[in-house]
């Protein structure tokens, strides 16, 4: 499943239907886009959790949301190309200012999406905490969370 398209769709239909107010806080424009992928990836993350339980495991749905978070993944550099930065942004100007690093820290997160995926089958348990410490790594050194 290619996320790609649907998120792009959603975006369009966002920007359609929102006002600036009501778009994470007024955010427009590549920081929007960036801000509808995280909110898009969550969902994904949520729906493993959920195809992992062993009352509802699916492994259809397994292999769906690693193939939305390798999409994902390999969509970071594009997302962040741009040095888009309103009051709204939880991005740091560090992502710009050190390219390299931040390159580094989307393998780390590419990485732990594949060690996660090696773990389904005998320790379901261990893919959220997998891929949580690649998501980790990136938002502490170059998220600005926003009180």
């Amino acid at each position: 499943m290619n996320i790609l398209p649907k998120l792009a769709t959603i975006v369009f239909a966002i920007s359609l239907v929102s006002s600036p107010a009501t778009s994470h806080g007024g955010a427009d424009g590549a920081t929007l886009v960036r801000m509808d992928a995280m909110t898009e990836i969550q969902t994904t993350l949520k729906k493993l959790k959920s195809a992992l339980s062993p009352a509802a495991f699916s492994q259809t749905d397994v292999e769906a949301a690693f193939e939305d978070l390798r999409t994902f993944g390999s969509a970071l550099p594009a997302l962040f190309d741009e040095n888009h930065m309103p009051h709204v942004s939880e991005a740091s100007p560090t992502i710009w200012q050190n390219k390299k690093d931040f390159a580094a820290e989307i393998e780390i997160f590419n990485s732990s999406v594949e060690a996660a995926a090696g773990k389904v089958v005998g320790t379901p348990q261990q893919v959220l905490r997998i891929i949580g410490k690649g998501c980790q790594s990136c938002h502490t050194n170059f998220r600005v969370k926003k009180n």
